[in-house]
């Protein structure tokens, strides 16, 4: 939390229902994800004097998964995004209403509990393919075709796709590692988040 202290964040950590979000795909899907973010938002702005230019969502694991899901519908509502170790569930959207985004997606290459290629869930469901996902908002985003180039960071190797539609940035920074995140993490991530929401 030192890195959101140095950086004058107010971190908000709402908890899915049994622990769990209904992000397009998941087992608990039949929710109002949606809906939830909304009400959220605007209990958020009446109690806080937030900055509608620095509004950022993040998550791990499956709270990574919504922050991807909340970038497809309520892309508006935020100026960046960078979620760790979750991504789209199986289907992928076809297309998101939410605009193009910023968007820093954190995986590592390692991780087995949300592989990079996805895996089965009780033979029901699917975690989606990473890479597939990120190839997914670069076009979302009508950026220039494949990374435009590579920036290392600590441990972290992060393609980049830029320009794309409005200014926006997608990135896949990846590390070595497992289903953790980085040391290094957020302040890249809030260094990265602050860059992009000032333009």
């Amino acid at each position: 939390m030192q890195a959101f202290d140095r950086h004058g964040v107010l971190v908000i950590a709402p908890d899915g229902v049994e622990g769990s979000w209904a992000h397009q795909g998941s087992p608990s899907s039949r929710r109002d994800e949606n809906a939830f973010l909304d009400a959220l938002l605007a209990d958020i702005a009446r109690r806080w004097p937030i900055d509608p230019a620095r509004r950022w969502a993040s998550g791990f694991s499956q709270g990574g998964s919504m922050a991807w899901h909340a970038a497809c519908y309520r892309g508006r509502s935020f100026t960046a995004f960078f979620p760790v170790a979750g991504a789209f569930w199986r289907p992928h959207p076809a297309s998101c209403s939410g605009g193009p985004v910023n968007l820093l997606h954190t995986h590592g290459t390692a991780d087995t509990v949300v592989p990079m290629a996805g895996r089965p869930i009780r033979q029901t469901f699917h975690q989606g393919d990473v890479r597939e996902g990120i190839e997914f908002w670069a076009a979302q985003d009508g950026c220039t075709a494949g990374p435009a180039r590579i920036e290392t960071v600590g441990q972290l190797n992060c393609e980049i796709w830029s320009p794309c539609a409005g200014g926006r940035e997608v990135r896949l920074c990846l590390h070595p590692g497992g289903h953790m995140i980085p040391s290094d993490w957020a302040e890249m991530a809030l260094t990265w988040a602050e860059r992009v929401s000032a333009r």
